[in-house]
Parts: structure tokens; sequence; C-alpha cells
């Protein structure tokens, strides 16, 4: 969604100042200086070189519980890269199992819970050496309209994520969907795509949210400035963010340059950086740290050629869980008939 706000150019800046003013901005005054870092700075320095032509902003994607707590269940570091003319876009696993300043150990979305984006953000450079001092997170509630507004994305839906999809849309009978195949998805259906969780794993789950996102970065390039306008005022109210309204504004216009830039996407941690953990009967993702601040560090600091080699081979792992999955679900459906 906020590729989306980044993305949209506004032919009269009275009518963009109206919009940013519906921004929910919280105070600022973040600092890293008490935070420990838990892989070597000076490592990762060795591997990139770190240029001011690259912005980087956290992404969430917020749900709110029946009792009022707000958890993070998507985190994505957007980062626009001008030198390179890239937008990248690296998902954060929400069940790393990782040090959370003054909390303990625990999953990284845990620490939304506990001290909402300025936590989470120095939970991200205390274990991974990057610093990220600016977010903005986006309530759920809104996804499903913004995409109505777009006139639905079109995704590729596989028979083994049917049952999930159908389980968790919402709207009922008319918003499900009776055979795979590609589908012109709706809003209530793209957040239930976004939601599958139980069909190749969180790690795929990461990957349907990026197909998502970049569904609707190709809509915005072709929106009217009106229809900008509108849909900007539909989403604005539903984001909370530590930036200014000046520092809004200022993101919003540098939008402008980077309308055509390509994109490109990876999932922190890598495959073969991490490892299944269970702790007291909860699942976690147990990390290697300093390969993955290595790997994150080289995807959004380095040149195109190494970004994509990372991408590349992670989707070529992602490909072989996928086919895997495809593999046992078929299997499973041999025994039921059976």
């Amino acid at each position: 969604l906020f590729v989306l706000l980044a993305g949209i150019g506004i032919y009269e800046f009275v009518k963009l100042s109206s919009i940013v003013d519906s921004v929910n901005y919280v105070p600022g005054g973040l600092s890293f200086e008490k935070v420990d870092v838990l892989v070597s700075e000076s490592d990762l320095g060795e591997f990139v070189s770190h240029t001011d032509e690259t912005k980087n902003i956290l992404l969430c994607g917020c749900d709110i519980d029946e009792n009022g707590i707000s958890r993070s269940d998507s985190m994505i570091i957007l980062s626009i890269d001008h030198t390179h003319q890239k937008i990248k876009m690296t998902s954060l696993m929400r069940d790393m199992y990782v040090q959370i300043p003054r909390h303990g150990k625990n999953k990284l979305n845990a620490s939304f819970t506990f001290g909402g984006g300025d936590l989470l953000l120095k939970t991200i450079y205390a274990n991974f050496g990057m610093k990220i001092d600016k977010y903005a997170c986006v309530d759920y509630a809104v996804f499903a309209s913004v995409v109505d507004d777009l006139g639905c994305v079109d995704i590729d839906i596989e028979e083994m994520e049917l049952e999930q999809f159908n389980r968790n849309v919402r709207g009922g009978k008319k918003n499900r969907i009776a055979e795979a195949g590609r589908h012109h998805l709706n809003g209530q259906q793209a957040l239930s795509y976004c939601r599958i969780r139980k069909v190749g794993s969180d790690t795929a789950r990461t990957a349907r949210q990026r197909r998502v996102l970049n569904e609707i970065l190709k809509k915005c390039r072709g929106l009217s400035p009106l229809h900008a306008q509108k849909l900007l005022g539909v989403v604005a109210p539903f984001i909370t963010t530590n930036m200014t309204r000046d520092e809004m504004t200022s993101l919003l216009m540098e939008g402008l340059q980077c309308l055509q830039y390509d994109t490109m996407g990876l999932r922190i941690p890598m495959d073969g950086a991490w490892r299944d953990k269970k702790k007291n009967g909860i699942w976690y993702v147990d990390v290697d740290l300093n390969k993955n601040a290595r790997y994150l560090h080289q995807f959004i600091y380095g040149d195109n050629e190494t970004a994509q080699a990372l991408a590349d081979r992670q989707n070529k792992s992602d490909d072989q869980k996928d086919e895997y999955a495809r593999n046992k679900y078929e299997r499973n459906k041999k025994k039921k008939k059976q």
C-alpha cells in the first residue's frame, strides 16, 4: 500500500497537502544510541557501499484484534534505489526468533506489540545492523477498498491454495473460487490470498504479499491524476507513521521520480540461513544473524547484478518448495480418494 502512495503523482500540491494532513502522525524521537548490535557492522561494511541515494522505509500491515491489540502481520522494507533505479521490497518473516531490546528473545512481530514501530525498528537494527529510522503502518481494513477501487488484481491461484483461500475470504459465497487458474481478485479476495499461511509455509506467504503489491503498483502506473487523488484520500487516514508531515509530502513528491522503476523482491531469512525451532510448544524461525545481515545489506545497497543474483537464488529455492508442496498436495488428494 505504501508503494502505492510513493508511486502516485498528484497534479495539484494544494490537494496533496489536504491528503497528507489526514495521515496519523506519531511523535518522533527514535534513537539507536543504546541499542546493542548483535552483528558486526564493520564486517557488513566489507560487502556493501552505503549511499544516500537509497531511501529505506519499513512498511507494516497491521491487524487489530478483538482486544484492541495491534499486531504487525506483514513487514516489508521498501527501498527506493535512485542509483540503480529500482524499487526493492524485502519481506521479513514475522516468526523470526530475535533479540528484542529490553524484552528478551521472541518473534520479530512481537516487538511491534510491545513497543510499536519504534521498537520494531530498534529490533531490526539490533539483529541485522540495518538502521532504518522511518516506518509507516497501514491498517488492513483499508486494503480491500484500495484493490476494489483499482478494479481488481490479476493473480494465479493454485489448486492447493483454494481450500485456505475460500476458508479465509469474507463476503460469502460470491467471493469463493471454484477452480484454480488466473483470477481477477477483488479486495476481499486479494486480502484472503495474502493471508494464506498453511500452503508452502510462511515463506510462500511473504511471496504472495509481494506479488499482490507488484500488481497494485502496475495498476497505479495507469491512474489519472483525479483517480490518484481520490485513492490517496481513502488510504491516508489509515496510515500511521513517525515521519513528519513535511517528510511525508517530500516522499510523495519523490515518488514521481521512481514511478517507472523496476521492482525486485527478497525474503529474509534466506534459505540455508535459518532452521525450525520449537520452544514451549511454539514454532519459531531460528536465523543465522550474520549471514542474513550480509544478504540484507547486499540486496539493498549492492549493484543490480548482486541484488538480482540474490533474488534469483531465493526464487529458485521458493520454486522448489512450491513444487514439493504441490507433490504433497497431490499425494494427499490420492489418499483421500482411496
